[in-house]
């Protein structure tokens, strides 16, 4: 409550892993989440249900995310969130029947900031210093290749 720190405590996958947590890195969460935005806009004595499609842009892949946050009756002055997340795939598609629906927003997301490529990102709080090291060490790698090729 009052503050953006943001925990992830428990998770269950059940056909498919997720990223890394935040948590253990000490990173930002992505803030486009909808559990992110759900306990943002969490008023007083409320319970806020929400969904949409989440897209992770650099793993290309899509989840219906369905989440449901109100305040912790078990702790003082925190707030939690609760979300259900179904992997999109062509079969999920064409069971869910109001995936199409135009009040169901698709929006691109990252697990953390310091790992997303989403250039123009409204909410980042942290620059993409985890990709940007991986960019780095790539274009080293790609360097020393073409200087072992012409000396070789």
């Amino acid at each position: 409550k009052n503050s953006d720190k943001i925990q992830i405590l428990k998770e269950l996958h059940l056909n498919h892993q997720q990223a890394p947590h935040a948590n253990a890195t000490n990173e930002h969460y992505c803030k486009r989440w909808i559990a992110v935005k759900n306990l943002h806009h969490l008023k007083e004595n409320e319970t806020l249900t929400e969904a949409q499609i989440s897209h992770y842009k650099d793993q290309g892949i899509s989840y219906l995310v369905i989440s449901t946050s109100q305040k912790n009756p078990f702790s003082d002055g925190s707030n939690r969130s609760y979300c259900l997340g179904i992997l999109l795939n062509s079969q999920t598609i064409k069971k869910i029947n109001f995936i199409k629906s135009p009040t169901l927003k698709t929006i691109n997301v990252g697990v953390t900031c310091e790992s997303c490529s989403i250039a123009d990102c409204e909410v980042r709080q942290s620059p993409p210093i985890r990709l940007e090291k991986e960019y780095f060490n790539s274009g080293m790698k790609n360097a020393i290749e073409k200087i072992r090729k012409d000396i070789l």
